[in-house]
C-alpha cells in the first residue's frame, strides 16, 4: 500500500511544498505534471535500492524515491537547475513535515 500511495502521490507530496514552487517558480499543477511521469521510474528504482519487508524500511524507502524525484526534476530543468538546486539547499528548513502524510495518503 504504501509503494502505491508513494508512486500515485509522491509527485503532489512535492510539489505541495510552498518552498519548491518557489524554488522552481512554478505553479503546483505544473511541477505535477512534470513530475508525474518520472514516478514510476523512481518508485521502481526506490524498490531496488531500499524494497520495504517492514515497517522500518520505509522512511529510507521514501528518501531513495524523493532523491530520485528531485534529481530528475533537475533535469528537466536542465538550464536552470543550478539555480533551483541552491534556493532548495538554502531553504531546505522551510519544507513543512506535517504536509507529507495528509497529501501522501489521500
Amino acid at each position: 500500500m504504501f509503494t502505491e500511495k508513494l508512486e500515485s502521490n509522491g509527485p503532489r507530496v512535492i510539489c505541495d511544498q510552498p518552498v519548491y514552487q518557489k524554488c522552481y517558480q512554478i505553479s503546483e499543477a505544473n511541477c505535477v505534471s512534470e513530475l508525474t511521469p518520472i514516478s514510476q521510474k523512481c518508485a521502481s528504482y526506490a524498490q531496488k535500492k531500499w524494497p520495504i519487508s517492514s515497517l522500518n524500511d520505509a522512511e529510507k524507502h521514501a528518501t531513495y524515491y524523493f532523491n530520485c524525484m528531485i534529481f530528475n526534476h533537475f533535469t528537466v530543468h536542465q538550464k536552470d537547475w543550478h539555480e533551483a538546486y541552491y534556493c532548495l539547499e538554502e531553504n531546505k528548513d522551510s519544507f513543512d513535515p506535517n504536509r507529507y502524510l495528509p497529501v501522501l495518503f489521500e
